[in-house]
């Protein structure tokens, strides 16, 4: 009975997970894009700014996205343990 409720735990929280990670993947690909869009259209001191500023802020995005995918393998191992 136990180990049945912590599946169905296991479950929602590799569902939500992935959510997560999927707005993480939106976000990150937006505003990558939009840095290199801002760096290539008019180039100018503030727009290196800005452009360096959204790349640095994509990569903590494609950091948070890579650790959400460990957690998830840390459920997924649980989930076939069980």
């Amino acid at each position: 009975m136990y180990t049945y409720f912590m599946n169905d735990y296991i479950k929602e929280k590799l569902t939500s997970i992935r959510n997560e990670m999927n707005h993480i993947w939106s976000a990150m690909f937006l505003l990558g894009g939009s840095s290199l869009a801002i760096l290539f259209n008019n180039p100018s001191f503030v727009n290196y700014i800005l452009s360096l500023a959204g790349l640095v802020f994509s990569v903590l995005f494609l950091n948070a996205y890579f650790i959400r995918r460990a957690e998830i393998m840390k459920y997924l191992k649980n989930l076939r343990r069980t």
